[in-house]
């Protein structure tokens, strides 16, 4: 666990020893929390790629984008807090992407289907 080792090497430089229970039963309590949020992601990442697994037709149908733009902004806003800010940074992308009332070209739809598709992989 990198977690682990991080909180014993910070814990390791104080002048007062703290309890080896104590330590960890917070490195537990982060597994158990960093266990949580992947899931939680995991569930949000397959919903968006069922929004969005017809590139094209998103696109087209004026109420998809909106649906897919309020989906990504909410994981925008969630995944930097969360821990994954590289995901958040996706998502913001995506969003500026879903914002632009121009008609769609095969080229945004490429764009699309790729920003989901870097953000399962994250």
């Amino acid at each position: 666990m990198a977690e682990t080792s991080k909180l014993r090497e910070k814990v390791g430089d104080l002048p007062a020893q703290l309890d080896p229970a104590i330590v960890e039963r917070v490195e537990a309590e982060v597994a158990a929390f960093n266990s949580e949020v992947e899931a939680e992601f995991g569930d949000e990442i397959a919903h968006l790629q069922e929004l969005a697994s017809d590139g094209s037709g998103v696109m087209s149908d004026p109420e998809r984008p909106r649906a897919l733009y309020r989906y990504v902004h909410r994981v925008w806003g969630d995944a930097p807090s969360r821990g994954h800010p590289l995901l958040g940074r996706t998502a913001e992308s995506l969003c500026l992407l879903l914002e632009n009332d121009e008609p769609s070209d095969d080229m945004q739809i490429a764009i699309l289907e790729h920003h989901v598709a870097a953000m399962a992989s994250i």
